[in-house]
Protein backbone atom coordinates (compact mmCIF):
# COMPACT_ATOMS: atom_id res chain seq x y z
CA UNK A 1 0.00 0.00 0.00
CA UNK A 2 1.27 3.45 -0.91
CA UNK A 3 -0.24 6.80 -0.02
CA UNK A 4 -1.81 8.88 -2.78
CA UNK A 5 -1.52 12.59 -3.45
CA UNK A 6 -3.99 14.54 -1.32
CA UNK A 7 -4.17 11.92 1.42
CA UNK A 8 -4.26 13.39 4.93
CA UNK A 9 -2.24 11.91 7.79
CA UNK A 10 -1.92 12.33 11.54
CA UNK A 11 -5.32 13.90 12.14
CA UNK A 12 -5.02 16.04 8.99
CA UNK A 13 -1.74 17.56 10.14
CA UNK A 14 0.05 16.50 6.94
CA UNK A 15 -1.07 16.15 3.33
CA UNK A 16 0.77 13.89 0.89
CA UNK A 17 1.92 15.59 -2.31
CA UNK A 18 3.90 12.84 -4.06
CA UNK A 19 6.16 9.86 -3.52
CA UNK A 20 9.84 10.80 -3.56
CA UNK A 21 11.53 7.42 -3.42
CA UNK A 22 11.50 3.83 -2.24
CA UNK A 23 14.36 1.95 -0.63
CA UNK A 24 14.80 -1.58 0.62
CA UNK A 25 12.66 -1.05 3.69
CA UNK A 26 11.05 2.37 3.56
CA UNK A 27 9.14 4.81 1.35
CA UNK A 28 9.57 8.58 1.42
CA UNK A 29 6.93 11.15 0.51
CA UNK A 30 6.83 14.88 -0.06
CA UNK A 31 4.08 16.39 2.07
CA UNK A 32 2.82 19.71 3.40
CA UNK A 33 1.94 20.58 6.96
CA UNK A 34 -0.95 22.82 8.03
CA UNK A 35 1.17 25.90 7.42
CA UNK A 36 1.79 24.76 3.81
CA UNK A 37 5.42 24.09 4.64
CA UNK A 38 6.98 21.23 2.68
CA UNK A 39 8.28 18.26 4.68
CA UNK A 40 9.42 14.71 3.98
CA UNK A 41 7.62 11.77 5.56
CA UNK A 42 9.40 8.42 5.77
CA UNK A 43 7.63 5.20 6.70
CA UNK A 44 8.19 1.47 6.43
CA UNK A 45 7.03 -0.31 3.30
CA UNK A 46 3.79 -2.09 4.26
CA UNK A 47 4.19 -4.56 1.38
CA UNK A 48 7.52 -5.67 2.84
CA UNK A 49 6.05 -5.92 6.33
CA UNK A 50 3.34 -8.24 5.06
CA UNK A 51 6.01 -10.64 3.77
CA UNK A 52 7.79 -10.93 7.11
CA UNK A 53 7.14 -13.21 10.03
CA UNK A 54 5.49 -11.64 13.06
CA UNK A 55 8.83 -11.67 14.87
CA UNK A 56 10.74 -9.98 12.05
CA UNK A 57 7.94 -7.48 11.50
CA UNK A 58 7.99 -6.48 15.16
CA UNK A 59 11.79 -6.20 15.13
CA UNK A 60 11.74 -4.00 12.04
CA UNK A 61 9.06 -1.69 13.40
CA UNK A 62 10.76 -1.48 16.78
CA UNK A 63 14.11 -0.75 15.16
CA UNK A 64 12.64 1.97 12.97
CA UNK A 65 11.02 3.67 15.96
CA UNK A 66 14.14 3.35 18.12
CA UNK A 67 16.56 4.73 15.57
CA UNK A 68 14.12 7.48 14.56
CA UNK A 69 14.36 8.70 18.14
CA UNK A 70 18.16 8.56 17.96
CA UNK A 71 18.23 10.50 14.71
CA UNK A 72 15.91 13.12 16.23
CA UNK A 73 18.55 13.99 18.83
CA UNK A 74 21.36 14.26 16.26
CA UNK A 75 21.19 18.03 16.04
CA UNK A 76 23.70 19.31 13.51
CA UNK A 77 23.44 21.70 10.52
CA UNK A 78 24.78 18.98 8.21
CA UNK A 79 22.25 16.32 9.27
CA UNK A 80 18.67 16.27 8.04
CA UNK A 81 16.46 17.24 10.97
CA UNK A 82 13.59 15.17 12.33
CA UNK A 83 10.54 17.34 13.01
CA UNK A 84 7.95 14.87 14.24
CA UNK A 85 7.11 11.18 14.60
CA UNK A 86 3.69 9.55 14.59
CA UNK A 87 1.86 6.33 13.75
CA UNK A 88 -0.62 5.97 10.89
CA UNK A 89 -2.56 2.74 10.30
CA UNK A 90 -0.04 0.81 12.40
CA UNK A 91 2.89 2.27 10.42
CA UNK A 92 5.61 4.24 12.19
CA UNK A 93 6.25 7.55 10.43
CA UNK A 94 9.06 10.07 10.65
CA UNK A 95 8.69 13.68 9.51
CA UNK A 96 11.86 15.43 8.36
CA UNK A 97 12.77 18.79 6.90
CA UNK A 98 12.57 19.05 3.11
CA UNK A 99 15.88 20.23 1.69
CA UNK A 100 15.82 22.03 -1.63
CA UNK A 101 18.85 21.34 -3.78
CA UNK A 102 20.62 18.60 -5.74
CA UNK A 103 22.69 15.76 -4.38
CA UNK A 104 26.43 15.69 -5.03
CA UNK A 105 26.16 12.85 -7.54
CA UNK A 106 23.96 15.02 -9.77
CA UNK A 107 26.18 18.04 -9.26
CA UNK A 108 29.43 16.33 -10.18
CA UNK A 109 28.06 14.46 -13.21
CA UNK A 110 28.02 17.34 -15.73
CA UNK A 111 31.24 18.82 -14.30
CA UNK A 112 33.25 15.60 -14.31
CA UNK A 113 34.96 16.36 -11.01
CA UNK A 114 34.92 18.81 -8.10
CA UNK A 115 37.85 21.13 -7.40
CA UNK A 116 39.94 19.96 -4.44
CA UNK A 117 38.99 22.89 -2.20
CA UNK A 118 35.28 22.38 -2.82
CA UNK A 119 35.47 18.63 -2.33
CA UNK A 120 37.42 18.95 0.93
CA UNK A 121 34.85 21.41 2.23
CA UNK A 122 32.05 18.88 1.64
CA UNK A 123 34.10 16.04 3.15
CA UNK A 124 34.74 18.06 6.30
CA UNK A 125 31.06 18.95 6.69
CA UNK A 126 29.87 15.36 6.32
CA UNK A 127 32.70 14.13 8.54
CA UNK A 128 31.56 16.47 11.31
CA UNK A 129 27.99 15.24 10.85
CA UNK A 130 29.14 11.62 11.18
CA UNK A 131 30.92 12.41 14.45
CA UNK A 132 27.56 13.45 15.91
CA UNK A 133 25.87 10.32 14.52
CA UNK A 134 28.54 8.03 15.94
CA UNK A 135 28.42 9.75 19.32
CA UNK A 136 24.80 8.61 19.55
CA UNK A 137 25.93 5.02 19.07
CA UNK A 138 24.62 4.22 15.61
CA UNK A 139 25.74 4.28 11.99
CA UNK A 140 24.45 5.91 8.83
CA UNK A 141 25.37 2.83 6.73
CA UNK A 142 24.70 4.44 3.36
CA UNK A 143 27.15 7.33 2.99
CA UNK A 144 27.53 8.22 -0.69
CA UNK A 145 27.19 11.29 -2.95
CA UNK A 146 23.50 10.56 -3.64
CA UNK A 147 22.81 11.02 0.07
CA UNK A 148 24.55 14.38 0.40
CA UNK A 149 22.39 17.33 -0.68
CA UNK A 150 23.85 20.74 -1.40
CA UNK A 151 21.33 23.12 0.09
CA UNK A 152 20.16 25.49 -2.66
CA UNK A 153 21.88 28.88 -2.62
CA UNK A 154 24.52 27.83 -0.07
CA UNK A 155 27.75 25.87 0.26
CA UNK A 156 26.23 23.64 2.94
CA UNK A 157 25.83 19.90 2.37
CA UNK A 158 23.33 17.87 4.37
CA UNK A 159 23.48 14.14 5.05
CA UNK A 160 20.14 12.44 4.32
CA UNK A 161 18.56 9.03 3.81
CA UNK A 162 19.66 7.22 6.92
CA UNK A 163 19.01 3.57 6.17
CA UNK A 164 17.58 2.99 9.63
CA UNK A 165 16.67 -0.64 8.98
CA UNK A 166 20.00 -1.81 7.56
CA UNK A 167 20.48 -4.04 10.62
CA UNK A 168 18.13 -6.42 8.80
CA UNK A 169 20.43 -6.78 5.78
CA UNK A 170 20.62 -10.53 6.32
CA UNK A 171 16.88 -11.03 6.11
CA UNK A 172 16.09 -12.98 2.92
CA UNK A 173 13.40 -10.48 1.96
CA UNK A 174 16.00 -7.71 1.77
CA UNK A 175 18.07 -9.60 -0.80
CA UNK A 176 15.81 -8.24 -3.54
CA UNK A 177 17.58 -4.90 -3.09
CA UNK A 178 21.08 -4.23 -4.30
CA UNK A 179 22.96 -3.19 -1.17
CA UNK A 180 26.38 -3.28 -2.80
CA UNK A 181 27.95 -0.39 -4.69
CA UNK A 182 31.38 1.17 -4.93
CA UNK A 183 30.84 3.04 -1.67
CA UNK A 184 29.89 -0.04 0.39
CA UNK A 185 32.47 -1.59 2.77
CA UNK A 186 32.64 -5.37 2.93
CA UNK A 187 31.13 -5.63 6.41
CA UNK A 188 27.79 -4.33 5.07
CA UNK A 189 27.35 -7.03 2.45
CA UNK A 190 29.44 -9.95 3.67
CA UNK A 191 27.64 -13.01 5.09
CA UNK A 192 30.60 -13.65 7.37
CA UNK A 193 29.69 -13.17 11.06
CA UNK A 194 33.23 -11.94 11.63
CA UNK A 195 32.84 -9.18 9.05
CA UNK A 196 29.36 -8.24 10.27
CA UNK A 197 30.72 -7.86 13.81
CA UNK A 198 33.15 -5.22 12.54
CA UNK A 199 30.44 -2.64 11.79
CA UNK A 200 31.80 0.37 13.64
CA UNK A 201 32.26 4.11 12.89
CA UNK A 202 34.97 3.21 10.38
CA UNK A 203 32.21 1.62 8.28
CA UNK A 204 30.86 5.11 7.51
CA UNK A 205 34.35 6.59 7.22
CA UNK A 206 35.19 4.09 4.49
CA UNK A 207 32.13 5.17 2.53
CA UNK A 208 32.94 8.85 3.05
CA UNK A 209 36.48 8.26 1.78
CA UNK A 210 35.12 6.39 -1.25
CA UNK A 211 32.76 9.29 -1.93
Amino acid sequence: MTWASGQKLHRDRYEIKQQLGQGNFAITYLAEDRDRKEVVIKTLDSNLLNQLSNEDRDRLKSGFADESRKLAICKHPNIVQVIDTFEENDLKCMVMEYIQGDNLAKIVQPRGFLPEKEALNYIQQIGEALIVVHEQGFLHRDVKPENMILRAGTHQVVLINFDLARRFVDNPVSSRGNLVDKFTPIELYSNSPRQQARRKPWTDIYSLAAS
